[in-house]
């Protein structure tokens, strides 16, 4: 009896030291868990905020790339006129007026979007092409656009991205080809999606038109935005056409995935 109980009370220290050591490598463990939860946490936050900045950074560079490039068009051309024709400063002018006070309200517009609701205010889509194609023709460019087929099935999201690849691309044009170059611009929409090309080639008697930079923002930004909506996009020199540039682009339908559509 004496034996047993000289036995239980060396063991009840060890067994006291061992729950303490349990106790302790649990605590610590929880204390790791804790800190590593916190620093995922931390680096998603991180990462939806790097997130954002680029899609403001490219929402605000296609906005002003554009306008600018049109008000530089505009202003030079209005500029070499002046003597010569000055009835066609007029209509220069009021082109310059229009692109800054529609690329104001679009800053402005997307402004709202990050201090104002989730889904915020509406942004433009493909309905508003034909005022961008107007406002760049204007500009010195000879754009077509021709529609076939209805529009796609199309998101919001994704009817913005093609109106930001049409604007890219078109603003590509005008910088690199420069003015008095031809574009086409075509829209298929069907079912499952819609395929759209810009295909640019410069004025024969302007001289080579300036290369565009493949790892430039504008052509990166084109592809990104395409990617997000679903789909993708190619671009490159023109095979066919004599320093011609061609981007196509192919977004599917909502719903589906670009290998179903």
């Amino acid at each position: 009896m004496l034996f047993v109980l000289c036995a239980f009370a060396a063991v009840i220290p060890w067994l006291i030291g061992t729950l303490i050591g349990v106790w302790s490598r649990k605590r610590s463990s929880e204390m790791e868990l804790a800190r590593a939860t916190s620093d995922l946490r931390a680096a998603e936050t991180e990462a939806v905020v790097a997130e954002e900045r680029e899609r403001i950074a490219q929402d605000v560079h296609d906005i002003m790339a554009h306008s600018l490039s049109v008000i530089l068009a505009q202003a030079d051309g209005a500029r070499l006129l002046a003597e010569e024709r000055p009835a066609a400063v007029a209509p220069s002018l009021a082109t310059i007026a229009s692109t800054a006070r529609s690329s104001l309200t679009e800053v402005r517009v997307l402004i709202e979007t990050l201090v104002g609701t989730p889904d915020g205010p509406a942004h433009p889509g493909t309905d508003d092409l034909d005022e961008l194609v107007s406002r760049l023709s204007g500009s010195g460019l000879t754009v077509t656009m021709e529609r076939f087929g209805d529009g796609g099935g199309l998101t919001a999201a994704q009817e913005l991205a093609v109106y930001r690849i049409v604007q890219e691309g078109l603003t590509n044009a005008l910088k690199h080809a420069g003015p008095g170059a031809v574009v086409r611009v075509a829209l298929d929409g069907r079912d499952d999606g819609m395929a759209l090309s810009i295909a640019s080639r410069p004025d024969a008697s302007a001289g080579a038109p300036a290369p565009a930079n493949a790892a430039g923002r504008g052509l990166i930004g084109m592809r990104e935005r395409a990617r997000l909506a679903g789909g993708w996009l190619d671009a490159g020199e023109d095979d066919d056409v004599p320093g011609g540039f061609l981007v196509t682009a192919y977004l599917p339908a909502a719903g589906r995935t670009e290998a179903t559509a």
